[in-house]
């Protein structure tokens, strides 16, 4: 049924929360985190991401002009999975695909400086776009290995 707006819905971008972050990784990793979302707080409703984009950019503060790095589910340093993983049910498995996740390589992290950033991600979906992760991200150089 449509809003307003006039706009279907089909997928489920209007239930997912506002989630405040605060990461930390390696400019010499991965960048390997998720965000599960679940209805209620004792987790077992899950919320399906299925059918939304994501985009996430990340900039030194908020109103810098540069992006210091982009990732989306277009190139796959964002994707959607199930958490916890899919389980067998009766009937089949159960797939909730609820867990944003970051996949981003080592050789994108490379060319970020250590330091902190800002960053936030982005749901796209049924003609709409809403801002769903906002956040901090400290990038350290750690280790030897480069």
């Amino acid at each position: 049924m449509g809003h307003a707006t006039g706009l279907a819905e089909v997928s489920n971008i209007l239930k997912i929360p506002l989630v405040q972050a605060v990461c930390e990784t390696g400019a010499n990793e991965d960048w390997l985190d998720g965000f599960a979302y679940f209805e209620d707080i004792a987790e077992t409703i899950p919320i399906s991401l299925v059918g939304i984009s994501f985009e996430m950019e990340m900039r030194t503060v908020a109103a810098d002009p540069t992006v210091v790095l982009h990732a989306t589910t277009f190139d796959g340093s964002l994707s959607v999975a199930s958490y916890p993983p899919p389980t067998d049910v009766p009937g089949g498995i159960q797939v909730t695909q609820n867990c944003l996740q970051l996949n981003v390589p080592v050789t994108a992290m490379m060319h970020v400086p250590p330091g902190t950033y800002a960053f936030d991600i982005v749901a796209k979906a049924d003609g709409r776009t809403r801002v769903v992760v906002q956040g901090t991200a400290a990038v350290i150089l750690q280790g030897y290995t480069r």
